[in-house]
């Protein structure tokens, strides 16, 4: 066991989960709907860029990392933008033609979105810092505050301002706030095309960016670890030759 099963219950997953529910079992239900386009284009979309996900073939939790947070998109844009207007569809879909942006919208697009990051939030923080704390701190397993913290130490800090006792609640109101502001700035794609599919570019194009840059240091770190080592080869054998032509020399 490695220790990173307590991943299995971050957002991204309930984030997932919430997609596929919509998907197969509740299409019409209009908060379900808000939700899934909220979390999608939101804070799973925007994951690609700002938790730097890369784009490795030969890594399956690197291609992993980038499934989960792309094809919700994916599947949210096909249902927004396909599925609904599709008039032989196998089956009824929430009509989001008929929304305009309105206060009326707004409320039940951050009703959809707020309620159900807060049962994941609730969920998550009597798990992660009331029952398995002690069991999480003393088996040393991972999520992704305890990686965040370590990787940088000016986010311990910052969760850590009110002392260790409250860094959870820090860590999720912070999360709330990127969350929410990214499931805002997906307002524009749920009433433009161009705007969705230009965002769905941007943040994929992140992934192999990062993917790229992260082949090229691993392949010039390789070379160079090489060089090195052909370096003392050749140095060994010169040394070899050397005392050869002493041995020839008395």
């Amino acid at each position: 066991m490695t220790g990173d099963h307590y991943y299995m219950l971050e957002f991204c997953y309930f984030g997932n989960f919430i997609v596929y529910f919509t998907l197969i079992f509740m299409p019409e239900n209009k908060y379900l709907y808000y939700a899934s386009f909220a979390f999608a284009n939101g804070p799973l979309g925007w994951a690609l860029a700002l938790v730097g996900c890369k784009f490795v073939l030969h890594s399956v939790d690197k291609l992993t990392t980038v499934f989960i947070h792309f094809t919700p998109m994916t599947l949210m844009w096909n249902m927004h933008w396909k599925t609904q207007y599709n008039a032989n569809k196998p089956w009824p879909v929430y009509d989001a033609k008929l929304d305009t942006f309105s206060l009326e919208f707004l409320k039940d697009y951050y009703t959809g979105a707020i309620g159900f990051y807060l049962v994941w939030a609730v969920v998550y923080y009597i798990i992660m810092f009331v029952i398995a704390k002690r069991r999480i701190k003393e088996r040393g397993y991972g999520n992704l505050k305890i990686y965040y913290e370590s990787s940088n130490p000016k986010v311990k800090k910052t969760l850590n301002k009110y002392g260790e006792k409250y860094s959870g609640i820090m860590y999720l109101l912070y999360h709330f706030s990127i969350s929410m502001f990214s499931s805002t700035l997906a307002l524009a794609s749920y009433f433009s095309f161009y705007v969705h599919c230009l965002l769905m570019i941007g943040l994929v194009s992140t992934c192999f960016w990062n993917g790229a840059t992260y082949y090229m240091d691993h392949f010039s770190k390789k070379y160079e670890v090489n060089l090195t080592k052909m370096d003392e080869i050749q140095k060994k054998i010169d040394e070899e030759l050397s005392d050869i032509n002493a041995k020839k020399d008395e």
